[in-house]
């Protein structure tokens, strides 16, 4: 049983200490108070500053009797620092009138109590015994979690010490409790709590039956037929304490639920699945048992958080009926009452439940439309109480959301308002704690996404600045925590941001240096725990960007080697689950690259075997499903490979024959999405590569068609934006290629218009930026035909 006396730990100079006697005299005494004092409670033998640590870390408030000798002194500016390094509460207490400028700055925010002689002492302990009584359960908690923290960090950390059942419960209860004006619990109180939930969950195996939710709920349910049974007065109030107790148990089952479904490894889905049904079934019995507003509120959360569960498991139908429950309990609730605050907020949370269900689904459009009316309302409550930060976090979130959205739908600029919008909510809110872990991890978050944007709008200078913030701030919670994995591999992916930004820069030495730093941390993390086949997945993606950027610095032999690291990983996780379509996707990438790599070494043997591994693969893909667009393009994309190695080989047949197949994947899907300029260029590419073939096959009439069609194609891009410079440069090539067939059937007038076209093209691209030798090139290749041509003719050739 914990223990409920009181305890306060004075701080004072020694030459106030016949006050700091009487102060404890009539704490102790007059009040049940235990007080701690240096003097009394340190003996002559002890290390007197370790004494006082732990002095400090079992007292709830510390009172600091300020005068100008304490404050002046350095013993009990340390205590005061020392203090705040645990978040304790700090009473300051005056006992002799000291200078404003005087007063230790760690001091000024607090309110003070007056204890000057000129006040009568009596009401000032009053006001100061009130003071100490304000939340002093929470406070207690605070005092005797932190005692434990701090014992199971000195014994490095060990599961032993973990919390465990109802006490975690409690704890974790603590924690989302926390009063608006209470010390908010340490860095330590919070890695201790999550290390003891995780350590359950791993002796669990995330619910190894449905026991403890069900139980929760029937005692849920045994609170409101115990409501509704009893009349006399007696009875009612009991049955309102049981109310209270059923409520609080159901608050615990969303926190469960919610913790229990971040990972759920070795766990089987049915398992799992079977779990929420017998928490669903006394559910449904508790619908038929109440309609009392608060019970209906609590299983809107409920519900909420089955929300969460069914989508973690991938199940989108029992997802989506839980959101839409839930979302009808909150709207017939805040209709009886409009003005209820915390009613609204739930209704905020319920419809961006359905938007994230609506996501999934893939209706983009219904999810934006979700999010911006639960957003619209959030709003609205943290302007009408803006010294909310749990709304305002939320404000927060939900303005990520929306632009996650956004940007999805290809509203980059939208987009980027409404990150800018979250990113500055939670500035505030860490400018206000920046002790407050959540508060700085999703400032994080917010900065990634910035960044995310700013990048796609080629903005690589923002984008690195937005993404150095978020690694540092990810840093920093990874150091202050360094048993939280998911921080750990957070800051993995920010390295990778960065590289990736550096790759674009074309500074490779940078972009290699940022991704081997995330595979240090990747392969640390898929170390540790070997089931993890999320980790096993992330650590084969780096491999493949460090692969891909060894590459890119002529290392040839170092990317063979990070990608047939990568292929081993995903050759082991296909193999264990073969019908992960995500697996056998990044398994078949990792053929294509090692033939990439062969092919540039002009190993086209090797090459081909690995191109044709890839394309078998992800055929195989785009049968399954032949509507994914992804896995089409894939697929087209390994025929293309496989062309080239043949068309080198000097196996033109086949080599045509792998390129129309890629026409043709291309085609229909530029056919369906003609508005998808990215699709019309690919196929404005492979007309060429056809037409490549038939010039080594002598169909020039062929070529001369397949070159007509790709130049109509790009033309009309290159109209649409006359600032895409790739655009413009492929457009001049696509008239050379056309010039050279008709060249070859001697059709020397056309050849020459083409030839031109193309100088003129390029010669205004060229000129916009003379250091730019491949534009250069081009143009050369340009005038030197323009000149055959004339001279095959007999034009006058200008000077």
């Amino acid at each position: 049983m914990a223990d409920s006396t009181t305890k306060v730990f004075i701080s004072y100079s020694r030459k106030d200490r016949q006050f700091a006697s009487r102060l404890s005299e009539a704490l102790e005494n007059e009040h049940g108070i235990e007080v701690f004092l240096d003097t009394e409670d340190i003996l002559p033998t002890e290390e007197w500053k370790q004494r006082l640590e732990q002095l400090i870390g079992e007292a709830d408030t510390i009172v600091f009797a300020l005068s100008p000798h304490s404050a002046a002194s350095e013993v009990c500016a340390w205590e005061v620092d020392h203090a705040e390094s645990l978040n304790k509460r700090i009473a300051p207490i005056v006992v002799r009138e000291v200078k404003p400028d005087e007063i230790p700055k760690a001091l000024t925010k607090y309110n003070y109590i007056f204890f000057t002689e000129k006040d009568e002492f009596d009401k000032a302990l009053a006001n100061l015994i009130q003071a100490l009584n304000t939340d002093i359960e929470w406070i207690r908690v605070h005092t005797r979690l932190g005692e434990l923290a701090r014992r199971w960090n000195q014994q490095r950390k060990q599961g032993t010490q973990a919390l465990r059942g109802k006490e975690l419960v409690a704890a974790e209860d603590w924690l989302a409790k926390q009063p608006q004006n209470a010390p908010p619990p340490t860095v330590l109180h919070r890695e201790y709590v999550t290390h003891s939930r995780r350590m359950t969950t791993r002796r669990q195996q995330i619910w190894v039956s449905g026991s403890i939710a069900a139980a929760i709920v029937t005692s849920i349910l045994a609170g409101f037929a115990y409501w509704q049974k009893q009349e006399a007065d007696t009875a009612k109030i009991r049955a309102e304490e049981n109310l209270e107790q059923a409520l609080s148990a159901a608050d615990t089952l969303v926190v469960q639920i919610a913790e229990g479904m971040k990972d759920f490894k070795g766990v089987p889905i049915e398992r799992i699945r079977s779990v929420l049904d017998k928490a669903e079934g006394v559910l449904r019995g508790l619908e038929r048992a109440t309609t009392i507003p608060l019970v209906r509120l609590r299983q809107a959360r409920m519900l909420g958080a089955f929300v969460d569960a069914y989508l973690t498991i991938g199940d989108l139908d029992q997802a989506s009926q839980r959101a839409a429950r839930s979302l009808k309990i909150m709207r017939s609730l805040t209709a009886t009452d409009p003005q209820n605050a915390l009613w609204q907020r739930d209704l905020s949370v319920s419809l961006e439940k359905v938007g994230d269900v609506e996501l999934v689904k893939g209706d983009i459009n219904k999810a934006l439309n979700l999010y911006l009316s639960g957003l619209a309302i959030i709003e609205r409550l943290t302007k009408l109480k803006p010294e909310n930060t749990s709304w305002r976090r939320h404000l927060a979130v939900s303005h990520i959301k929306v632009g996650d959205v956004q940007k999805t739908k290809g509203d980059i600029d939208d987009a980027l308002v409404s990150q800018q919008s979250g990113l500055a909510v939670l500035t505030d809110l860490t400018a206000l704690d920046p002790t407050n872990t959540d508060w700085k991890y999703y400032l994080g978050i917010s900065k990634e996404r910035t960044g995310d944007i700013l990048r796609e709008q080629g903005k690589l200078n923002e984008a690195l600045a937005a993404y150095r913030v978020k690694h540092e701030l990810i840093s920093q919670l990874a150091a202050d925590l360094s048993q939280n994995s998911a921080w750990q591999r957070d800051l993995s992916v920010s390295h990778e941001k960065i590289g990736d930004v550096q790759t674009l820069q074309g500074d490779l030495s940078g972009a290699l240096e940022a991704f081997q730093a995330s595979l240090a941390i990747i392969s640390r993390l898929a170390a540790s725990d070997e089931g993890n086949t999320a980790w096993k997945r992330h650590l084969s993606v780096t491999k493949i960007k460090v692969g891909d950027t060894q590459k890119a610095r002529g290392e040839f032999d170092a990317a063979l080697a990070s990608y047939k690291d990568s292929q081993a990983i995903l050759a082991d996780l296909a193999q264990s689950e073969p019908n992960n379509t995500d697996w056998q996707s990044l398994l078949s990438l990792t053929h294509i690259l090692l033939g990439d790599v062969d092919f540039a070494r002009n190993d086209l043997s090797a090459a081909l075997a690995s191109f044709q591994k890839g394309r078998k693969i992800r055929q195989r893909l785009a049968e399954i499903e032949p509507k994914n667009a992804g896995w089409q393009i894939e697929f087209g994309v390994s025929n293309e490979r496989v062309g080239d190695v043949l068309k080198a080989l000097g196996r033109l047949d086949d080599a045509l024959e792998a390129y129309q197949t890629r026409h043709r994947i291309i085609s229909r899907l530029a056919t369906m999405q003609p508005e998808n300029t990215s699709w019309r260029r690919d196929l404005s590419v492979s007309l060429e590569k056809i037409g490549n073939v038939q010039v080594a096959q002598g169909d020039f009439p062929g070529a001369l068609g397949s070159y007509g069609e790709s130049l109509t194609m790009i033309s009309q891009l290159a109209a649409l934006d006359p600032a895409n410079t790739a655009w413009q440069r492929h457009h001049a090539v696509s008239h050379l290629k056309v010039g050279d067939a008709n060249k070859s059937q001697g059709r020397l007038e056309a050849a020459l218009s083409s030839f031109q076209r193309s100088l003129e093209l390029i010669t205004a691209l060229a000129d916009t930026d003379p250091s730019n030798a491949d534009w250069q090139f081009v143009r050369g290749i340009s005038s030197k035909r323009v000149l055959e041509v004339k001279r095959m003719i007999g034009r006058p050739i200008s000077r």
